[in-house]
């Protein structure tokens, strides 16, 4: 990983500090999520999720992801989430702001 990271500030790039998610991919809840973000350690941290709604088109790729989309996106909008984020002093950001 400190190879990659050198690598990576030498092309120039930037890079999130931390990395959550692959783990849970489609096995996303409310409580796996709450303690995630209890667990979120200081630095800029990318959650990979993989909202959307799982219409005719997504139905038709050949991902195992399809229903998961919805739950995703259910959870990212849920208050209870909110809530925990706001608890634990997390800003929210995308990858367009300068941090």
């Amino acid at each position: 990983q400190a190879r990659f990271r050198r690598r990576v500030r030498q092309a120039g790039l930037r890079t999130t500090d931390h990395f959550v998610g692959i783990a849970l991919t489609g096995l996303w809840t409310e409580a796996a999520a709450e303690e995630m973000l209890r667990r979120v350690r200081p630095g800029l941290t990318e959650w990979m999720v993989h909202p959307g709604d799982c219409d005719e088109e997504l139905r038709g790729q050949p991902t195992r992801l399809k229903r998961h989309r919805e739950q995703e996106r259910d959870l990212l909008l849920s208050r209870r989430i909110r809530d925990r984020i706001e608890a634990e002093g997390i800003v929210l950001s995308h990858y367009q702001e300068e941090l």
